[in-house]
Protein backbone atom coordinates (compact mmCIF):
# COMPACT_ATOMS: atom_id res chain seq x y z
CA UNK A 1 0.00 0.00 0.00
CA UNK A 2 1.20 3.49 -0.89
CA UNK A 3 -1.90 5.50 0.06
CA UNK A 4 -3.90 5.73 2.36
CA UNK A 5 -7.09 7.21 1.86
CA UNK A 6 -10.88 7.86 4.02
CA UNK A 7 -13.63 9.63 3.72
CA UNK A 8 -16.30 10.99 5.64
CA UNK A 9 -19.47 13.02 6.61
CA UNK A 10 -19.52 15.14 9.73
CA UNK A 11 -20.72 12.98 12.99
CA UNK A 12 -20.03 10.28 13.76
CA UNK A 13 -17.86 8.79 11.15
CA UNK A 14 -14.97 11.32 11.69
CA UNK A 15 -13.90 8.91 14.93
CA UNK A 16 -13.50 6.17 12.11
CA UNK A 17 -11.52 8.33 9.82
CA UNK A 18 -9.17 9.72 12.65
CA UNK A 19 -8.21 5.91 13.66
CA UNK A 20 -7.26 5.23 10.36
CA UNK A 21 -5.62 8.35 8.80
CA UNK A 22 -3.76 8.24 12.20
CA UNK A 23 -2.69 4.86 12.01
CA UNK A 24 -2.16 4.89 8.39
CA UNK A 25 0.27 8.09 8.94
CA UNK A 26 2.11 6.42 11.70
CA UNK A 27 3.04 3.62 9.70
CA UNK A 28 4.98 5.95 7.47
CA UNK A 29 2.27 6.10 4.90
CA UNK A 30 0.67 9.78 2.71
CA UNK A 31 -2.47 9.99 3.88
CA UNK A 32 -5.56 11.83 1.79
CA UNK A 33 -9.03 12.54 3.58
CA UNK A 34 -11.91 13.15 1.33
CA UNK A 35 -15.76 13.31 1.03
CA UNK A 36 -17.91 15.88 2.58
CA UNK A 37 -16.65 17.10 5.79
CA UNK A 38 -13.15 17.81 4.78
CA UNK A 39 -14.88 19.11 1.75
CA UNK A 40 -16.69 21.94 3.75
CA UNK A 41 -14.14 22.32 6.20
CA UNK A 42 -10.61 21.52 4.35
CA UNK A 43 -8.24 24.26 6.43
CA UNK A 44 -9.39 23.41 9.54
CA UNK A 45 -8.97 19.82 8.34
CA UNK A 46 -5.35 20.02 6.65
CA UNK A 47 -3.80 21.46 10.18
CA UNK A 48 -4.39 17.97 11.39
CA UNK A 49 -0.80 16.62 11.84
CA UNK A 50 -2.31 12.67 10.36
CA UNK A 51 -3.36 14.61 7.51
CA UNK A 52 -1.60 15.28 4.20
CA UNK A 53 -3.64 16.03 1.33
CA UNK A 54 -7.60 16.84 1.07
CA UNK A 55 -9.89 16.20 -2.00
CA UNK A 56 -12.32 18.88 -2.19
CA UNK A 57 -15.72 18.06 -3.84
CA UNK A 58 -15.84 14.99 -5.81
CA UNK A 59 -13.19 12.77 -5.84
CA UNK A 60 -13.04 10.17 -9.05
CA UNK A 61 -10.74 12.29 -11.10
CA UNK A 62 -9.00 14.39 -8.94
CA UNK A 63 -8.02 11.38 -6.33
CA UNK A 64 -6.52 9.71 -9.78
CA UNK A 65 -4.93 13.17 -10.80
CA UNK A 66 -3.08 13.81 -7.06
CA UNK A 67 -1.79 10.25 -7.02
CA UNK A 68 -0.07 10.92 -10.79
CA UNK A 69 1.34 13.82 -9.75
CA UNK A 70 3.01 12.23 -6.48
CA UNK A 71 4.32 8.74 -8.36
CA UNK A 72 6.05 11.50 -10.97
CA UNK A 73 6.99 14.15 -8.34
CA UNK A 74 4.53 16.99 -10.70
CA UNK A 75 3.04 19.77 -9.32
CA UNK A 76 -0.21 19.15 -8.05
CA UNK A 77 -3.65 20.39 -9.87
CA UNK A 78 -6.90 21.62 -8.63
CA UNK A 79 -9.46 20.18 -6.11
CA UNK A 80 -7.06 19.64 -3.62
CA UNK A 81 -5.84 21.31 -0.15
CA UNK A 82 -2.30 20.60 1.04
CA UNK A 83 -0.33 21.87 3.85
CA UNK A 84 0.66 24.83 1.43
CA UNK A 85 -2.79 25.96 0.73
CA UNK A 86 -5.60 25.04 -1.73
CA UNK A 87 -4.98 24.57 -5.51
CA UNK A 88 -8.37 25.86 -6.49
CA UNK A 89 -11.92 23.61 -7.54
CA UNK A 90 -11.59 21.11 -9.65
CA UNK A 91 -14.11 20.80 -12.72
CA UNK A 92 -16.89 18.75 -12.20
CA UNK A 93 -18.04 15.74 -14.10
CA UNK A 94 -20.94 16.03 -16.54
CA UNK A 95 -24.00 13.54 -15.87
CA UNK A 96 -22.60 11.07 -18.47
CA UNK A 97 -18.96 11.09 -17.23
CA UNK A 98 -19.69 9.83 -13.77
CA UNK A 99 -18.30 6.44 -13.93
CA UNK A 100 -20.58 3.27 -12.30
CA UNK A 101 -20.09 2.78 -8.84
CA UNK A 102 -20.45 -0.79 -9.49
CA UNK A 103 -17.08 -2.43 -10.80
CA UNK A 104 -16.17 -6.15 -10.30
CA UNK A 105 -14.67 -4.92 -7.14
CA UNK A 106 -17.46 -3.11 -5.54
CA UNK A 107 -19.99 -5.46 -6.61
CA UNK A 108 -19.64 -8.14 -3.97
CA UNK A 109 -19.80 -4.82 -1.39
CA UNK A 110 -23.42 -4.17 -3.23
CA UNK A 111 -24.51 -7.82 -2.83
CA UNK A 112 -23.19 -7.95 0.68
CA UNK A 113 -25.98 -4.99 1.14
CA UNK A 114 -29.40 -6.06 2.26
CA UNK A 115 -31.43 -6.06 -0.86
CA UNK A 116 -33.91 -4.18 0.87
CA UNK A 117 -31.31 -1.17 1.55
CA UNK A 118 -29.61 -0.42 -1.86
CA UNK A 119 -28.07 2.90 -2.64
CA UNK A 120 -27.54 3.93 -6.32
CA UNK A 121 -27.68 7.58 -7.45
CA UNK A 122 -29.36 8.87 -10.80
CA UNK A 123 -28.00 12.06 -10.45
CA UNK A 124 -25.68 14.51 -8.23
CA UNK A 125 -26.35 18.23 -6.82
CA UNK A 126 -29.13 20.06 -7.14
CA UNK A 127 -30.13 23.46 -8.41
CA UNK A 128 -31.68 25.01 -5.45
CA UNK A 129 -29.77 27.16 -2.69
CA UNK A 130 -31.77 25.83 0.84
CA UNK A 131 -29.18 27.61 3.40
CA UNK A 132 -28.36 24.89 5.46
CA UNK A 133 -27.44 22.26 2.91
CA UNK A 134 -23.76 21.20 2.23
CA UNK A 135 -24.76 21.09 -1.57
CA UNK A 136 -24.34 24.66 -1.92
CA UNK A 137 -20.43 24.59 -1.42
CA UNK A 138 -19.99 20.22 -2.17
CA UNK A 139 -21.59 20.56 -5.52
CA UNK A 140 -21.76 24.33 -6.07
CA UNK A 141 -25.40 24.49 -6.38
CA UNK A 142 -25.14 22.21 -9.87
CA UNK A 143 -27.12 19.48 -10.93
CA UNK A 144 -26.38 16.50 -12.88
CA UNK A 145 -28.31 13.86 -14.30
CA UNK A 146 -26.86 10.53 -15.34
CA UNK A 147 -27.79 9.22 -18.81
CA UNK A 148 -30.64 6.86 -17.30
CA UNK A 149 -29.69 3.83 -19.57
CA UNK A 150 -26.39 3.81 -17.60
CA UNK A 151 -28.24 3.77 -14.79
CA UNK A 152 -30.50 0.71 -16.03
CA UNK A 153 -28.06 -0.96 -16.76
CA UNK A 154 -26.09 -0.76 -13.15
CA UNK A 155 -29.55 -1.99 -12.02
CA UNK A 156 -29.58 -5.03 -14.13
CA UNK A 157 -26.09 -5.62 -12.32
CA UNK A 158 -27.83 -6.17 -9.17
CA UNK A 159 -30.45 -8.61 -9.46
CA UNK A 160 -32.69 -9.12 -6.75
CA UNK A 161 -33.19 -5.60 -5.54
CA UNK A 162 -36.33 -5.34 -3.08
CA UNK A 163 -36.16 -1.58 -2.53
CA UNK A 164 -33.73 1.31 -4.15
CA UNK A 165 -32.53 4.26 -2.07
CA UNK A 166 -31.47 7.57 -4.50
CA UNK A 167 -29.02 9.29 -2.07
CA UNK A 168 -29.95 12.86 -0.89
CA UNK A 169 -29.39 14.80 -4.14
CA UNK A 170 -32.55 16.13 -6.62
CA UNK A 171 -33.43 13.78 -8.15
CA UNK A 172 -35.02 16.06 -11.61
CA UNK A 173 -37.50 17.66 -12.67
CA UNK A 174 -41.28 15.98 -13.14
CA UNK A 175 -40.58 13.90 -16.60
CA UNK A 176 -37.33 12.13 -15.16
CA UNK A 177 -39.04 11.39 -12.06
CA UNK A 178 -42.31 9.40 -13.39
CA UNK A 179 -39.69 7.85 -15.92
CA UNK A 180 -37.66 6.32 -12.77
CA UNK A 181 -40.60 5.72 -11.05
CA UNK A 182 -41.65 3.49 -14.78
CA UNK A 183 -38.34 1.87 -14.27
CA UNK A 184 -38.47 0.76 -11.19
CA UNK A 185 -42.30 -0.51 -11.70
CA UNK A 186 -41.20 -2.35 -14.94
CA UNK A 187 -38.48 -4.49 -12.52
CA UNK A 188 -40.58 -4.64 -8.86
CA UNK A 189 -38.55 -2.56 -7.25
CA UNK A 190 -39.67 -0.45 -4.15
CA UNK A 191 -38.63 2.98 -3.65
CA UNK A 192 -39.68 6.44 -1.90
CA UNK A 193 -38.18 9.54 -3.62
CA UNK A 194 -37.07 12.74 -1.95
CA UNK A 195 -39.12 15.52 -3.73
CA UNK A 196 -39.69 19.30 -3.51
CA UNK A 197 -43.63 20.03 -2.32
CA UNK A 198 -43.78 21.88 -5.20
CA UNK A 199 -43.55 19.42 -7.61
CA UNK A 200 -46.49 17.46 -5.86
CA UNK A 201 -49.60 18.08 -7.61
CA UNK A 202 -52.58 15.40 -7.87
CA UNK A 203 -51.96 14.39 -11.43
CA UNK A 204 -48.37 13.71 -10.57
CA UNK A 205 -49.46 12.15 -6.86
CA UNK A 206 -51.72 9.59 -8.77
CA UNK A 207 -49.25 8.79 -11.19
CA UNK A 208 -46.58 7.73 -9.08
CA UNK A 209 -49.13 5.47 -6.96
CA UNK A 210 -50.01 3.76 -9.77
CA UNK A 211 -46.72 2.96 -10.94
CA UNK A 212 -46.32 1.54 -6.86
CA UNK A 213 -44.25 4.05 -5.37
CA UNK A 214 -44.79 3.83 -1.79
CA UNK A 215 -44.54 7.41 -0.81
CA UNK A 216 -42.54 10.50 -1.05
CA UNK A 217 -39.70 12.11 1.53
CA UNK A 218 -40.13 16.10 1.28
CA UNK A 219 -38.02 18.26 3.28
CA UNK A 220 -40.31 21.09 5.29
CA UNK A 221 -37.80 22.43 7.63
CA UNK A 222 -40.13 24.82 9.18
CA UNK A 223 -43.49 25.90 9.30
CA UNK A 224 -42.86 29.41 10.34
CA UNK A 225 -42.67 31.78 6.71
CA UNK A 226 -40.26 34.03 8.10
CA UNK A 227 -37.70 30.72 8.54
CA UNK A 228 -38.44 29.60 5.36
CA UNK A 229 -37.76 32.80 3.34
CA UNK A 230 -35.27 34.46 5.25
CA UNK A 231 -33.60 32.08 6.92
CA UNK A 232 -33.86 28.56 4.73
CA UNK A 233 -34.22 30.69 1.28
CA UNK A 234 -36.72 26.96 0.51
CA UNK A 235 -38.18 28.80 -2.15
CA UNK A 236 -41.64 27.17 -0.62
CA UNK A 237 -44.57 28.05 1.43
CA UNK A 238 -46.49 26.94 3.75
CA UNK A 239 -49.23 26.91 1.46
CA UNK A 240 -47.16 24.45 -0.68
CA UNK A 241 -46.50 22.11 1.31
CA UNK A 242 -50.06 21.93 2.31
CA UNK A 243 -51.14 21.39 -0.98
CA UNK A 244 -49.23 18.87 -1.78
CA UNK A 245 -50.33 16.58 0.97
CA UNK A 246 -53.27 17.12 0.19
CA UNK A 247 -52.40 15.77 -3.53
CA UNK A 248 -50.60 12.72 -1.62
CA UNK A 249 -53.53 11.62 0.72
CA UNK A 250 -55.94 11.18 -2.20
CA UNK A 251 -53.41 9.24 -3.90
CA UNK A 252 -53.00 7.12 -0.86
CA UNK A 253 -49.15 8.50 -1.04
CA UNK A 254 -47.31 7.37 2.25
CA UNK A 255 -45.73 11.24 2.86
CA UNK A 256 -42.92 11.11 5.54
CA UNK A 257 -41.77 14.63 6.47
CA UNK A 258 -38.57 16.36 7.40
CA UNK A 259 -38.15 19.57 9.92
CA UNK A 260 -35.22 21.40 11.10
CA UNK A 261 -35.95 23.16 14.89
CA UNK A 262 -33.15 25.13 16.03
CA UNK A 263 -31.96 27.48 13.30
CA UNK A 264 -29.88 30.49 14.11
CA UNK A 265 -32.48 33.76 14.37
CA UNK A 266 -35.74 31.29 14.70
CA UNK A 267 -37.85 32.47 17.77
CA UNK A 268 -39.67 30.15 20.33
CA UNK A 269 -42.94 31.46 17.94
CA UNK A 270 -41.48 30.28 14.90
CA UNK A 271 -40.97 26.85 16.46
CA UNK A 272 -44.83 26.42 17.56
CA UNK A 273 -45.67 27.19 14.02
CA UNK A 274 -43.55 24.28 13.28
CA UNK A 275 -45.31 22.29 15.61
CA UNK A 276 -48.78 23.11 14.72
CA UNK A 277 -47.80 22.89 11.23
CA UNK A 278 -46.34 19.52 11.59
CA UNK A 279 -50.13 18.88 13.88
CA UNK A 280 -51.74 20.17 10.41
CA UNK A 281 -50.22 18.06 8.15
CA UNK A 282 -50.79 15.41 10.09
Amino acid sequence: VNYVGVSSKTGEQLKGAKKVLKFAKEAGKPTIFGGIHPSLLPTQCIKESFIDYIIVGEGERTIVELISVLENKSEIGPGVMTKQGFTGYQIQLKGDEIPSPITQKTKPYFEKSNPMDVMLQSSRGCPFRCAFCYNISFHQSKYRSIPLGKWEEDLDKLPGIKWLQMGEDWIGPKKRVFEIAQILHNRNIGWMPSLRADQIDEEFAKNLSALKCTGVSIGIESGSPMVLSEIVNKQETVEVFLNSAIAMAKAKLKPQYYFILGFPGETEKDRALTYNFADKLY
